[in-house]
């Protein structure tokens, strides 16, 4: 599914160019998931094939002796070249100790608190946006309008970590003018999987002009601060507009039932 952006095709299909497009590539191997029932859904196994998917494997199961258990009854039915060859030592090590203070799915979700907090934030941010929307400008606005956006950035994070557990409320992404279902593929896919490479969509998106990717040669903006802040404010906005009328392949998903309508 990663083809369908044009600039996450173009960042990660080196990676993928030995895995057929009806398979998912772990550790080598390919694997045959047309009849495999995913624990964690279908999604996941969707925007996973035709990819290297050992490091989405490696970071989004917690319990990895499980994972790897049931990954042993998954038909075999190929073998491929490992381009990224990461080394995850000082990462299982990180994810043992987080397995040991949340050993259950029960353990790992929102708590009672954690959620009225969560819905006390999302109700304020709507009320502030109604007042900001009938406000006249005057010494009230302004603060008004900071508060409104401090709280939407809150919302923006909420879904950031929904898109990860696939929940509904990482709608709060596309309530900042982002698209769930984008983030699904650059986000997860490419910046989690291979922050600050070659194959990192948020790195590379920016070149030639700002330069993130460690030994290349910066670009002429990474030395003065307030044209970073000034491309940031223009690329951020043209996303969102290039999202909307350009990306048309986050509307393939409504003829994908395996895809969750939100």
């Amino acid at each position: 599914m990663y083809k369908n952006l044009p600039i996450l095709k173009k960042a990660l299909s080196p990676l993928y160019k030995e895995i057929p497009d009806n398979t998912i590539g772990i550790y080598g191997k390919l694997y045959d998931v047309k009849n495999f029932d995913h624990p964690g859904g279908k999604v996941f196994l969707e925007i996973s094939l035709g990819t290297d998917a050992t490091s989405l494997f490696e970071t989004h199961h917690l319990n990895m002796k499980h994972a790897k258990k049931i990954l042993e009854n998954i038909p075999v039915v190929g073998t491929y070249k490992q381009i990224n060859q990461y080394d995850y030592t000082s990462y299982r090590a990180y994810r043992d100790i987080v397995f040991k203070q949340f050993p259950t799915r029960e353990s790992r979700s929102m708590n009672f608190d954690n959620r009225v907090c969560m819905y006390a934030i999302i109700f304020m941010t709507i009320v502030a946006h109604i007042i900001l929307l009938f406000q006249p400008l005057n010494y009230f606005w302004l603060p008004l309008c900071i508060l409104s956006a401090c709280l939407n950035t809150i919302c923006g994070g909420y879904g950031h970590n929904a898109i990860h557990q696939l929940s509904p409320v990482s709608i709060f992404l596309d309530w900042n003018g982002l698209s769930g279902y984008e983030w699904l593929l650059e986000h997860i896919q490419s910046h989690h999987m291979h922050v600050n490479t070659e194959y990192d969509h948020d790195s590379v998106s920016m070149e030639p002009f700002l330069t993130w990717i460690p030994n290349r040669k910066k670009g002429f903006i990474n030395k003065i601060t307030f044209f970073m802040h000034v491309l940031f404010f223009f690329s951020e906005n043209i996303v969102a507009i290039n999202g909307i009328f350009i990306h048309r392949g986050r509307w393939k998903i409504f003829t994908n039932k395996d895809f969750p309508l939100w």
